[in-house]
């Protein structure tokens, strides 16, 4: 570009070559925001009100055990793409455990007693 390289000769040529460089590098876009991981208490915290706000009964725990595993994981979704969103992480896994907890609501499923008979139950 014949416009970057008549700026290199003036004084503070290079921090403008350089921001120009940048632009037409990035063609205009935005780059995401940079992962920041939540402390534990930020995560517990949101976790509650979120569980609060979506009316779900979560364990004491429940958000501490998701946090480890996430830690435990370097913060990547599915083993290897690294985590955008911790708060959308934090209300799948709440949905989820919403989803388990419910599972099975107002089915009948067949019990195999000790005597080897079939019983319905209902569970609620």
């Amino acid at each position: 570009m014949i416009l970057e390289k008549n700026l290199i000769h003036f004084d503070k040529g290079d921090e403008i070559h350089n921001v120009l460089s940048g632009i037409s590098k990035s063609k205009g876009k935005r780059s995401a925001a940079r992962f920041k991981k939540p402390s534990l208490k930020e995560f517990k915290d949101y976790g509650n009100e979120y569980a609060i706000d979506k009316n779900v009964e979560i364990s004491e725990d429940f958000a501490e055990l998701l946090y480890n595993h996430y830690e435990s994981n370097g913060w990547k979704v599915g083993g290897r793409t690294p985590m955008k969103d911790w708060k959308a992480a934090m209300k799948n896994g709440i949905n989820r455990e919403k989803k388990k907890n419910n599972e099975g609501s107002g089915r009948t499923r067949k019990m195999v007693g000790a005597n080897q008979k079939v019983t319905n139950i209902t569970v609620d």
